[in-house]
């Protein structure tokens, strides 16, 4: 199954769909959540055995943690985090043991979503306790700052997909950032391509 962003040009909204692939289409298209306010950025993860997707709803101002009830297209809201925070595209991971939070968060009169990425220590993936990072925003760059997808680990390495946002352009274009070192007291990455 693939989960993306649909956009409704009309209503001005984005909502979560999904399709299943098989040979090489996407078939049985269908929308699996719509709660009358924009969400994009469908991030789906596993814990204790249940599916959670945790997409990006800016327009409400906070984290959203959706548990599903049925799959495709049944889902709950289970908890929230961050409430009154202008957020977007948030991802967590497991690294080294630990719980992170990645958000690109502005606080700024603009919206600007792309050029501050922090970074905060959770309890665990339902968010129940979040720490902020001594150094947040730990990237303040519009090339790089922006996430653009899942954290994942190759070979032992984690990998941050980033959106550059450059050139006064959204969606300019993408990096891999390499995570090199994470802790409480330090966060390094570097651009690997």
């Amino acid at each position: 199954w693939c989960f993306f962003e649909s956009f409704d040009y009309h209503m001005g909204l984005g909502y979560i769909s999904a399709g299943r692939i098989e040979n090489g289409r996407l078939e049985d298209v269908r929308i699996v959540l719509s709660p009358g306010y924009h969400l994009s950025f469908p991030f789906l993860f596993e814990h204790d055995g249940q599916l959670f997707m945790m997409p990006e709803s800016c327009a409400s101002r906070r984290i959203e943690l959706w548990r599903c009830t049925s799959f495709p297209d049944s889902w709950e809201l289970h908890t929230t985090a961050l409430e009154g925070t202008n957020l977007s595209d948030s991802t967590l991971v497991n690294f080294d043991g630990q719980w992170w939070l990645f958000t690109n968060i502005s606080d700024d009169p603009f919206d600007d979503m792309c050029s501050e990425l922090h970074l905060f220590r959770a309890d665990g993936p339902m968010l129940e306790k979040l720490e902020p990072h001594p150094l947040t925003p730990v990237v303040f760059d519009s090339r790089c700052a922006r996430n653009a997808g899942r954290i994942w680990q190759r070979d032992g390495i984690f990998y941050r997909p980033a959106q550059d946002n450059s050139h006064g352009t959204y969606g300019y274009g993408l990096q891999l950032m390499q995570l090199e070192e994470l802790t409480m007291e330090r966060y390094r990455e570097s651009s690997v391509r």
